[in-house]
């Protein structure tokens, strides 16, 4: 891990389902946060062709958790995962489902050696980040308290590349069936949605 006296400590690890379904992240600790103080904790997602580190300094996250004594996780996608470092939002229901255990499960790994609070999780992603913040969102409604998607598409809009990009451009809708199904009678938390009208790539629509 990387020190700073009073500005908090990053911490580096691997954790996922097994050898074939592991993942990298970096952990953001803030300042007094320990065994008696644990800090509530945000899964901050990026999106694609992007890494953790270029994440974390472009979006200066380390600086607003901080301030606001959070700790912030920050899973990497691996190319073996997704050639282009895109999170798996979208897929046969397999692969989306194995791309949110394997978040969840270093969410939990965390949870159980870190200082940092799993019943205080909050999940934000920018881009495929965002949309699979939302995709946890539903698949995991008790485990978070709110959920914010920057530039994300809709999750369960699509089940392959090509309905990828047609709900990327606003031309297919979510499946509302299989939402109620991944709820299963419970209330998905609070979402935040933050997208620009002028967003080149997904579609305010």
């Amino acid at each position: 891990p990387v020190t700073r006296k009073g500005s908090g400590r990053w911490l580096e690890g691997r954790w996922g389902l097994g050898p074939m379904a592991m993942r990298r992240y970096r952990l953001y600790l803030p300042p007094g946060a320990g065994k008696r103080r644990p800090a509530p904790l945000l899964l901050f997602l990026h999106g694609c062709q992007q890494d953790t580190a270029s994440f974390a300094a472009s979006t200066r996250i380390a600086s607003f958790a901080r301030q606001k004594g959070i700790a912030v996780l920050m899973p990497e996608q691996a190319q073996e995962a997704n050639p282009q470092r895109c999170w798996n939002w979208f897929g046969n229901e397999h692969m989306v489902a194995l791309e949110a255990r394997i978040l969840m499960a270093i969410v939990d790994h965390v949870g159980n050696t870190e200082p940092v609070r799993t019943d205080a999780l909050f999940a934000m992603g920018l881009s495929a980040g965002g949309a699979m913040s939302a995709t946890l969102a539903l698949r995991y409604p008790d485990r978070f308290r709110a959920v914010a998607s920057h530039s994300g598409a809709v999750a369960s809009s699509a089940r392959n590349l090509l309905q990828a990009g047609q709900a990327m451009r606003g031309r297919r809708a979510p499946d509302v069936e299989v939402i109620y199904r991944q709820l299963a009678g419970q209330t998905a938390p609070p979402l935040l949605i933050i997208h620009g009208d002028r967003d080149p790539v997904v579609n305010t629509a």
